[in-house]
């Protein structure tokens, strides 16, 4: 099986990290494949599971990570960092999780800029779905069910009461 990247930097943490070594490691062995994993860490993970089961780790600058990104789930302040990684570990693919930072437009940008596959829903796509009224309509305009709702944001409680009284 042809992959597109061969080596991904992993900017999640815990379970969900840990979930995608052990994915890459299966997609390895059944497709004769050598994708590698980096993990990206704060320096506070450096011992953790999926650090220590990860091919290689990365730590983030100290000071970009504390408090702002691999320990809470968000990346959008950890970008420089996170551009300084993904060029020194030579990573071709990045995976964000499903946390706070898959629906990161800026991480996304930021691959797709330097070149390096964003495993996942592209910026376009992240644009689009992130405001919550546009996304459903979306949803609706490919053919996909969607559950009863006012059509549009709604100014008042008894709009929306209106709103679901009416389905």
């Amino acid at each position: 099986m042809h992959v597109d990247f061969e080596r991904i930097l992993i900017v999640d943490r815990d379970e969900g990290a840990m979930r995608l070594v052990d994915a890459v490691r299966e997609f390895n062995q059944e497709n004769g494949t050598s994708i590698r994993t980096i993990a990206l860490h704060a320096e506070s993970d450096r011992h953790a599971m999926f650090v220590r089961e990860a091919d290689e780790a990365f730590a983030l600058d100290t000071a970009a990570a504390a408090g702002a990104g691999v320990r809470s789930g968000t990346v959008s302040r950890l970008h420089p960092g996170l551009e300084r990684v993904l060029r020194e570990s030579g990573a071709d693919a990045a995976w964000v999780g499903w946390g706070l930072g898959a629906p990161d437009v800026e991480v996304a940008e930021l691959c797709e800029r330097l070149g390096v596959v964003f495993v996942g829903a592209g910026s376009r796509l992240i644009r689009r779905v992130g405001d919550r009224i546009a996304a459903r309509r979306f949803a609706a305009e490919a053919g996909f069910p969607v559950t009863a709702w006012s059509g549009g944001p709604v100014e008042s409680y008894e709009e929306a009461l209106a709103a679901a009284r009416s389905e």
